[in-house]
């Protein structure tokens, strides 16, 4: 029901589509929100220093790729309630939660990063999905997994956060290769898992 139009976050246009099939987000903007669409690719876009960088919610699919959300306040990328996608090369630094999937099914993060956030790399309801080969470091919680089921950490590297990987009432999660390394709360911790 909204209209969002000639808007601009940090001196570039912010980027707003809702229920379109394909959405391709161009790079030179300053802030994504697309919700409802069928597809979403965003390939190559700097979200720097906005309030949330990109919120993805509802959508059918989402393919990102090379992209960054340093120093948001609240999210660098949030995706909520989407039925799938991949996040490849994406990474946040100094930012609250740094890359957030929400309520979402059939995600793969692959070589994100996530430093110096107070969140690192975020699952929050989150089924049958992976991360793999991400790193995290210097950030309070490095991997956060809370009431989700079936996912996956592998080769994912936590270094000098508070709490490495902390897992909160998650179901059969698999993790492999991963390695925790001058956390200074916890390198490992499951509570209800």
């Amino acid at each position: 029901s909204h209209i969002i139009e000639n808007s601009m976050v940090n001196g570039k246009p912010l980027f707003y589509a809702v229920c379109e099939k394909t959405v391709t987000v161009p790079e030179n903007v300053g802030e994504v929100i697309c919700c409802g669409c069928d597809e979403v690719i965003v390939q190559n876009v700097n979200v720097a220093d906005s309030s949330m960088g990109m919120i993805l919610a509802y959508n059918d699919h989402v393919a990102m790729e090379n992209c960054c959300a340093d120093r948001c306040g609240v999210f660098g990328i949030y995706v909520a309630k989407c039925a799938g996608g991949t996040l490849r090369s994406c990474g946040s630094e100094a930012t609250n939660h740094g890359i957030d999937i929400r309520a979402c099914k059939n995600f793969a993060l692959i070589d994100c990063t996530a430093a110096a956030c107070d969140q690192g790399l975020f699952f929050s309801h989150v089924d049958d999905s992976v991360m793999n080969g991400c790193t995290v470091n210097e950030t309070g919680q490095g991997y956060f997994m809370a009431g989700g089921s079936r996912n996956v950490l592998w080769n994912c590297s936590a270094i000098d956060c508070e709490n490495g990987f902390n897992l909160q009432k998650e179901g059969d999660v698999l993790m492999t290769s991963c390695t925790a390394s001058g956390c200074t709360v916890c390198g490992v911790r499951l509570d209800w898992t």
